[in-house]
């Protein structure tokens, strides 16, 4: 993150907030790093961050096949907080749970040279298609 986020947008951060440009560079965990980054984003506190930003509160609605994939040793999106119930009792949401694949890594071979989450998503893509088609034709009674 600071490599890419941070250092490679480093000018127009300065200029925005040079103190939390600052906090951002010598953060040591994630946390740290979002205390001092929520300003980039445009919003007044933490709090209000993860309220505006988080998935839990934008869940109502979904109408569409909707794969959630998360990693139970993930830093960012904790397993503590894993809604299991609202994958089993909300329409078109399928839940996939694993013990690794940190955040968004999903890694396959000795050096990571592979990312098995894409395929994983691409399947439940096609598959959700092929379920609409059907269910189109008539086919599928429900989803």
């Amino acid at each position: 993150m600071k490599t890419t986020w941070i250092l490679g947008n480093e000018a127009k951060l300065r200029a925005q907030c040079e103190k939390s440009l600052d906090a951002c560079l010598n953060a040591s965990s994630i946390h740290e790093f979002w205390e001092a980054s929520y300003k980039f984003a445009g919003y007044d506190s933490l709090d209000d961050f993860f309220e505006h930003n988080n998935p839990m509160n934008f869940y109502h609605g979904i109408d569409c096949p909707t794969l959630v994939l998360n990693a139970l040793d993930d830093p960012v999106c904790l397993k503590e907080n894993i809604r299991v119930d609202l994958a089993e009792n909300t329409p078109n949401i399928a839940l996939a749970l694993t013990e690794t694949g940190s955040h968004i890594a999903f890694v396959d071979g000795l050096l990571g040279e592979s990312q098995w989450m894409t395929k994983l998503c691409m399947d439940f893509m096609h598959h959700a298609l092929n379920d609409h088609v059907s269910l189109k034709k008539g086919d599928v009674t429900k989803l």
